[in-house]
Protein backbone atom coordinates (compact mmCIF):
# COMPACT_ATOMS: atom_id res chain seq x y z
CA UNK A 1 0.00 0.00 0.00
CA UNK A 2 2.69 2.41 0.98
CA UNK A 3 4.63 1.96 -2.37
CA UNK A 4 1.33 2.28 -4.43
CA UNK A 5 1.00 5.72 -2.22
CA UNK A 6 4.16 7.26 -3.24
CA UNK A 7 4.15 5.88 -7.30
CA UNK A 8 0.30 7.91 -6.83
CA UNK A 9 2.58 10.89 -5.13
CA UNK A 10 5.04 10.64 -8.07
CA UNK A 11 2.54 11.05 -10.92
CA UNK A 12 0.94 13.60 -8.70
CA UNK A 13 3.88 15.98 -8.66
CA UNK A 14 5.68 15.17 -11.61
CA UNK A 15 2.29 15.93 -13.72
CA UNK A 16 2.55 19.27 -11.50
CA UNK A 17 5.58 20.55 -12.29
CA UNK A 18 5.93 19.82 -15.92
CA UNK A 19 5.73 23.08 -18.06
CA UNK A 20 2.54 24.21 -19.16
CA UNK A 21 3.78 23.83 -22.80
CA UNK A 22 4.06 19.93 -22.87
CA UNK A 23 0.09 20.41 -21.58
CA UNK A 24 -2.66 19.93 -23.94
CA UNK A 25 -4.86 22.88 -24.74
CA UNK A 26 -8.33 21.87 -24.26
CA UNK A 27 -11.61 23.94 -25.03
CA UNK A 28 -14.95 22.71 -24.12
CA UNK A 29 -18.09 24.25 -25.77
CA UNK A 30 -21.60 23.61 -24.37
CA UNK A 31 -24.41 24.50 -25.34
CA UNK A 32 -27.93 23.85 -24.49
CA UNK A 33 -30.36 22.23 -26.37
CA UNK A 34 -28.22 20.90 -29.30
CA UNK A 35 -28.41 17.63 -30.20
CA UNK A 36 -25.81 15.29 -31.71
CA UNK A 37 -27.24 15.85 -35.46
CA UNK A 38 -27.47 19.83 -35.09
CA UNK A 39 -24.14 20.63 -36.32
CA UNK A 40 -22.82 20.66 -40.13
CA UNK A 41 -20.32 17.88 -39.39
CA UNK A 42 -22.33 15.47 -38.11
CA UNK A 43 -24.84 16.03 -41.30
CA UNK A 44 -27.59 18.63 -40.54
CA UNK A 45 -28.36 20.53 -43.19
CA UNK A 46 -30.96 23.38 -41.79
CA UNK A 47 -28.39 25.56 -39.92
CA UNK A 48 -24.94 26.35 -41.40
CA UNK A 49 -22.52 26.09 -38.23
CA UNK A 50 -19.32 26.31 -40.54
CA UNK A 51 -17.01 27.53 -36.94
CA UNK A 52 -18.22 24.67 -35.38
CA UNK A 53 -17.56 22.10 -38.48
CA UNK A 54 -14.17 24.03 -38.92
CA UNK A 55 -12.73 23.04 -35.08
CA UNK A 56 -14.34 19.67 -35.40
CA UNK A 57 -12.31 18.70 -38.47
CA UNK A 58 -9.18 20.11 -37.50
CA UNK A 59 -9.64 18.80 -33.85
CA UNK A 60 -10.06 15.65 -32.15
CA UNK A 61 -13.75 14.81 -31.85
CA UNK A 62 -15.83 13.17 -28.91
CA UNK A 63 -18.75 11.14 -30.66
CA UNK A 64 -19.96 9.21 -27.56
CA UNK A 65 -20.27 11.85 -24.49
CA UNK A 66 -23.46 11.45 -22.22
CA UNK A 67 -24.84 14.36 -20.25
CA UNK A 68 -24.72 13.65 -16.21
CA UNK A 69 -28.25 15.26 -16.28
CA UNK A 70 -31.12 15.58 -18.34
CA UNK A 71 -31.56 19.45 -17.46
CA UNK A 72 -29.70 22.40 -18.50
CA UNK A 73 -29.16 24.11 -15.08
CA UNK A 74 -28.30 20.98 -12.90
CA UNK A 75 -25.92 19.62 -15.86
CA UNK A 76 -24.28 22.86 -16.14
CA UNK A 77 -23.52 22.98 -12.04
CA UNK A 78 -22.28 19.72 -12.47
CA UNK A 79 -19.91 20.45 -15.16
CA UNK A 80 -18.96 23.62 -12.87
CA UNK A 81 -18.26 21.62 -9.63
CA UNK A 82 -17.73 18.37 -10.61
CA UNK A 83 -19.72 17.02 -8.87
CA UNK A 84 -23.02 14.81 -9.22
CA UNK A 85 -25.89 17.39 -9.23
CA UNK A 86 -27.65 14.89 -6.53
CA UNK A 87 -24.97 15.75 -3.96
CA UNK A 88 -25.34 19.36 -4.46
CA UNK A 89 -29.22 18.71 -3.88
CA UNK A 90 -29.69 20.41 -7.66
CA UNK A 91 -32.24 18.52 -9.35
CA UNK A 92 -34.41 20.63 -11.76
CA UNK A 93 -33.92 23.83 -13.50
CA UNK A 94 -34.90 27.01 -11.23
CA UNK A 95 -36.60 29.79 -12.35
CA UNK A 96 -35.13 33.34 -11.69
CA UNK A 97 -37.00 34.51 -8.39
CA UNK A 98 -35.10 37.35 -6.44
CA UNK A 99 -36.30 35.78 -3.12
CA UNK A 100 -34.70 33.05 -3.77
CA UNK A 101 -31.77 32.42 -1.48
CA UNK A 102 -30.29 29.58 -2.95
CA UNK A 103 -30.86 29.73 -6.68
CA UNK A 104 -27.36 28.06 -8.41
CA UNK A 105 -24.42 25.88 -7.13
CA UNK A 106 -24.15 26.21 -3.27
CA UNK A 107 -21.27 28.32 -2.38
CA UNK A 108 -20.18 26.20 0.83
CA UNK A 109 -20.07 22.79 -0.36
CA UNK A 110 -23.22 22.01 1.23
CA UNK A 111 -26.51 19.94 0.20
CA UNK A 112 -29.00 22.27 -1.17
CA UNK A 113 -32.38 21.41 -2.10
CA UNK A 114 -33.04 23.52 -5.38
CA UNK A 115 -36.32 22.05 -5.89
CA UNK A 116 -38.29 23.56 -2.57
Amino acid sequence: MRSFVLAVAFVVCSTALSPAADRPNIVLILADDLGYGDVGVQGCADIPTPNIDSSAYQGARFTSGYSSHPYCSPMRAGLMSGRYQHGLGYLNNVAYDPHNAVLGVPTTGSVVDSAS
